[in-house]
């Protein structure tokens, strides 16, 4: 990926520094199946879409301009929009249903 500017440099170190750092806190996403409480719910919300987002991204800077370049805008945009109705999504399993914890708990070891 060629970085045309110091500015957009800048932003995928900070992009980079945000993902390295999120895999902290996807390896206590087990912690939730055994904690059930807001905090857990909250981060949960936010760190899966933000974790999946940038890793996302990387992978349409790399394979989408092998295609065509006028499609990275709408890929990026399209991706975007995903990641906001996944945030909006697990807050709305937070705030109006059991919490993010308990949903993934029932996905899990949910017994027939």
């Amino acid at each position: 990926m060629l970085i045309k500017n110091k500015r957009a440099f800048k932003t995928l170190l900070n992009e980079h520094h945000i993902y390295h750092k999120s895999h902290f806190g996807m390896l206590s996403l087990p912690l939730s199946f055994y904690t059930q409480n807001k905090v857990f719910d909250l981060a949960i919300a936010g760190l899966i879409p933000i974790h999946s987002h940038i890793s996302m991204k990387n992978v349409i800077a790399d394979y989408v301009p092998k295609i065509s370049t006028k499609l990275l805008k709408p890929a990026n945009n399209i991706l975007t929009g995903l990641t906001i109705i996944s945030i909006t999504g697990m807050m709305k399993i937070n705030i109006n249903g059991i919490g993010m914890s308990t949903y993934l708990k029932e996905i899990f070891f949910h017994k027939n």
